[in-house]
């Protein structure tokens, strides 16, 4: 009787054992086998180069995509905010041309255009440009308050801009001034993404749930303050020990929106754990 083992490729099993198997472990083969298959969106490559452009071009800082990528998932970031910038980095929500499609009716094909200007409503518009009340607002208010904190200037904004904020770091060897970049960073990109976000969330407000109403001046800005507020709200909270490892630092927490608070001179030294800490902006009525 010929005793040899069994060599035909077919009778080999391959594979890992399903005892064996965790539901993380099956994740990551599916993800990488189906990664195997993708092709690089256009759009989303050309918005990339974009960002990277005017990262060179502002803050003299080179980014690849790797970074910027990395950026949308920051912590410092609401998970809805990294939605929003996920979807904007892909082009992927439905404004302006993606209207122009010619299976869409003609009453569909006129949502390409922004009700208030008549142009052509990009996310480049909606962020930046849009004269019904909202962007020019807000980024006001967003230039007031980094005036506040860090007494800089804020450039002009671009989607670019909103879209590096979470990657962008300013870094240097000297001790004191590492800690004025880590606040100072950190408040960057939250004020950028949470104005921006914001932006994007009253402009689908007033054209989908108000059929074009707009909204006034007044409750731009406080739609504004409120946001900042809880975010700064959320900070308090992430604070807590109980979070362990995704607790936030307290120390940074503190230096973040160290300057920008309301009666400010009032408060102790340590406001973590004070009732009604707010954001003061005197944001007219």
């Amino acid at each position: 009787m010929d005793n040899k083992p069994i060599t035909h490729p077919s009778l080999k099993i391959t594979g890992a054992k399903l005892s064996a198997m965790t539901q993380a472990t099956a994740y990551k083969i599916i993800r990488v086998q189906k990664m195997r298959k993708y092709a690089k969106r256009r759009c989303t490559m050309e918005t990339i180069e974009k960002v990277c452009e005017r990262a060179e071009e502002i803050h003299g800082k080179t980014l690849n995509e790797a970074k910027i990528w990395k950026g949308t998932r920051h912590r410092d970031l609401a998970r809805t905010t990294r939605y929003f910038l996920w979807m904007t980095m892909h082009d992927a929500y439905m404004v302006g041309d993606k209207w122009l499609r010619p299976s869409f009716t003609a009453e569909f094909q006129e949502r390409s255009e922004c009700r208030h200007c008549r142009k052509t409503e990009t996310m480049e518009h909606i962020l930046t440009e849009c004269e019904a009340p909202g962007q020019s607002e807000i980024w006001a208010l967003a230039r007031e308050l980094w005036e506040k904190r860090t007494g800089q200037e804020l450039n002009e904004i671009t989607v670019a801009d909103i879209l590096e904020s979470p990657a962008i770091k300013e870094d240097t060897d000297d001790k004191k001034l590492k800690e004025k970049r880590s606040w100072e960073n950190r408040f960057y990109r939250i004020l950028i993404t949470e104005s921006a976000h914001l932006i994007w969330k009253i402009r689908c407000e007033r054209v989908i749930r108000n059929e074009g109403e707009l909204t006034t001046t007044n409750e731009v800005r406080s739609k504004w303050l409120a946001a900042v507020n809880l975010r700064l709200e959320l900070d308090r909270k992430m604070t807590n020990p109980k979070y362990k490892k995704k607790a936030l630092n307290k120390s940074l927490v503190l230096s973040t929106w160290k300057g920008v608070l309301k009666n400010e001179q009032d408060l102790p030294d340590d406001w973590i754990r004070e009732d009604g800490v707010l954001v003061g902006m005197d944001i007219g009525e």
